[in-house]
């Protein structure tokens, strides 16, 4: 964590990758979270990694949310994640 900021180093990325997909408000983020395209890749992500959907990080819950919408923003927003093989499955 960035002491000074008090934000993690990544953050303003995961902002702008959720910008980038139209989710600008809470209400959208709500909506999303909502949605079963999105539900069904937190399920499944937190199933194989033998965790509750509740256990998932923020930071994968940025990322599915992203993916849930547009899967291409990945490889701009978070190109580490789309060549992990673990996590590839996912959101792609």
């Amino acid at each position: 964590m960035n002491v000074q900021s008090g934000r993690c180093p990544g953050f303003s990325v995961c902002i702008e990758a959720l910008s980038w997909v139209g989710i600008r408000s809470a209400d959208d983020l709500r909506s999303i979270f909502e949605s079963a395209p999105y539900r069904r890749l937190r399920s499944s992500f937190a199933a194989d990694n033998g965790i509750a959907p509740s256990e998932v990080s923020h930071l994968a819950l940025t990322v599915l949310a992203v993916a849930a919408r547009d899967r291409n923003v990945l490889g701009v927003a978070f190109p580490e994640i789309v060549r992990d093989p673990s996590l590839r499955a996912f959101v792609l």
